[in-house]
């Protein structure tokens, strides 16, 4: 049975990409199809393509990781960091939405209302932000294949075969093919962690009991709470997934919807995940290997169901990215505007992603090197918040008293000791409550 739970990653990869191929074998190939959907999706649909789009396979490690680590409160407040930034993305990407309803990338509406410059900031970022989304990805498949006995070399050959898989059932359909998959990903993802939650947990509550009889630890509310809700509120303006997703929506009402959708069905799965933190035991190194080492002592069948997540996961993000950095590289960087070079920009990317994900780094520290990566918006957002959005200058306000909790929080989670990319995370909260002034002044 050891060697062949070997297999059983690929077995699952494999049965999956044959399933995602029939889900999209009837489209026929069209570019505008391919980059915006021809903008003609609906809320349940979008709404569930928002949730496997932002909940990486690494969010529901960490969810776990920091659980086993702060307690109770890490799975609450992450759940709490996610539904408000859902709320400011609901809002403003409306507001994007009602203003430019055709619009395929929000560096061209930069270009347009702003200046070339500007636009320039944004459209850099936006060809970065999802190679970096790609490798946090890989990263995590990696920890989870611990489970199944895979060396380094493994986790490379596994990475690679997994990203070519991604880009076979997206070659004909793109965002079609990426929104199409996200509801079924959706579903297993849900449906993945109640079935796991059960397994683990029924008949042995004992150690459910001591977690939640744990101290309230209070940390938790900055770090991962406070620190995720600048990751997510960033993600706005910096994420070329969801606006990928919002272009591809019908109407600013349906942007509303899907993303009170997606706040609810991301919760589900936070919280199952976060619980299996608790039942974590020993000195654990790193955290996110916390739900692993949980796994690895279950049965083969839940073990199967658990790599079926994480494999359901990297591929909806993988699909995500891989379109999204296609999508950039021949909208805005190349004169010619066609599927073969939409392919070739994908398979570039994966190649790309695949090294770099193939080197010794940690989860944490790419996780962190990304968000510090997504703070060149911050002139964009400053120059989109006041032309385009608000129209007085109330804005400002609540740029400097982002500050001034970018401050608060650079204390709080005693940045000072850490790395200098964490320290850069701090001021994401300049978004943070920017985003939350357009909820009051963006009307």
């Amino acid at each position: 049975m050891e060697d062949f739970s070997f297999y059983i990653p690929y077995i699952v990869l494999f049965t999956w990409t044959v399933l995602a191929y029939f889900l999209v074998k009837n489209i026929i190939p069209d570019y505008t199809n391919m980059v915006s959907a021809n903008h003609s999706m609906g809320w349940v649909q979008s709404g569930f393509s928002v949730t496997a789009t932002f909940v990486v396979s690494s969010m529901m490690l960490l969810s776990a990781g920091f659980s086993y680590t702060y307690g109770i409160m890490a799975p609450l407040s992450l759940i709490v960091a996610y539904a408000v930034s859902y709320y400011i993305y609901g809002h403003y990407a409306s507001l994007i939405k009602q203003n430019n309803k055709s619009f395929v990338t929000l560096s061209d509406v930069m270009n347009e209302k702003i200046g070339k410059v500007t636009g320039l900031i944004m459209k850099s970022q936006f060809t970065i932000a999802p190679v970096y989304s790609i490798i946090i990805n890989l990263l995590g498949i990696k920890l989870a294949l611990q489970v199944f006995g895979f060396d380094t070399n493994d986790q490379i050959i596994f990475s690679a075969i997994a990203s070519a898989l991604v880009i076979f059932y997206c070659w004909r359909g793109g965002l079609v093919s990426s929104i199409r998959t996200d509801v079924i990903q959706t579903l297993v993802l849900i449906g993945t962690g109640i079935v796991i939650f059960a397994a683990v947990t029924l008949g042995n509550t004992a150690p459910l009991g001591e977690f939640f009889d744990r101290p309230l630890n209070w940390d938790a509310v900055a770090n991962p709470g406070l620190l995720f809700f600048f990751i997510f509120s960033a993600a706005l303006f910096a994420d070329i997934e969801l606006h990928n997703r919002i272009s591809a929506m019908k109407s600013s009402v349906t942007v509303k919807k899907s993303f009170k959708l997606a706040a609810i069905l991301t919760a589900i799965p936070v919280v199952l995940y976060g619980l299996l933190g608790g039942y974590a035991t020993g000195d654990i190194s790193p955290a996110t290997s916390a739900l692993p080492s949980v796994v690895a002592n279950m049965d083969t069948i839940i073990q199967v169901i658990f790599i079926l997540m994480i494999i359901v996961l990297l591929t909806s993000n993988l699909d995500s990215s891989l379109v999204a950095s296609a999508t950039m590289i021949t909208e805005e960087w190349t004169p010619e505007k066609n599927i073969q070079v939409f392919r070739i920009a994908m398979i570039g990317t994966a190649i790309f992603a695949v090294l770099i994900a193939s080197l010794n780094i940690r989860l944490v520290e790419i996780f962190m090197v990304y968000a510090a990566v997504r703070l060149a918006t911050l002139p964009v957002i400053i120059a989109f918040a006041k032309q385009i959005v608000i129209d007085d200058k109330k804005w400002a306000w609540f740029f400097l008293a982002s500050i001034v909790l970018g401050a608060i929080a650079l204390y709080t989670i005693k940045m000072q000791s850490l790395p200098i990319a964490y320290t850069l995370m701090s001021y994401i909260g300049i978004v943070g409550i920017s985003s939350l002034g357009l909820l009051r002044y963006g009307r």
